[in-house]
């Protein structure tokens, strides 16, 4: 066997050494992201949204936050992340936002 195959074979069967791990990226840094979703859901018009997906995800909220999310849901926020998200939406709520063409 060439010396190079012996070399990577070597290499190739001892453990991998374990990476750190980088944090997972929240739902709201995302959104505040130029690069990935602020263009498309910039403003305050989406705080509400922006409350929903936190309170989704289990993050820290502030008191309006849950003021707001105890009003739509009528219920304490989640203290866990939840595994499905349902969400009834009324006209003008959002939800068509960018979904489809104009």
């Amino acid at each position: 066997m060439p010396a190079a195959r012996r070399s990577a074979s070597a290499v190739s069967s001892a453990p991998a050494e374990p990476r750190s791990a980088k944090p997972a990226l929240s739902i709201i840094t995302a959104l505040d992201d130029e690069k990935l979703f602020l263009p498309w859901f910039r403003g305050p018009s989406w705080d509400g949204w922006r409350t929903i997906l936190k309170a989704a995800y289990a993050l820290p909220m502030t008191g309006d936050e849950v003021d707001f999310f105890h009003s739509v849901a009528d219920r304490d926020p989640p203290e866990r992340p939840v595994r499905e998200l349902w969400c009834i939406v009324g006209r003008g709520g959002g939800n068509g936002h960018r979904s489809h063409p104009s």
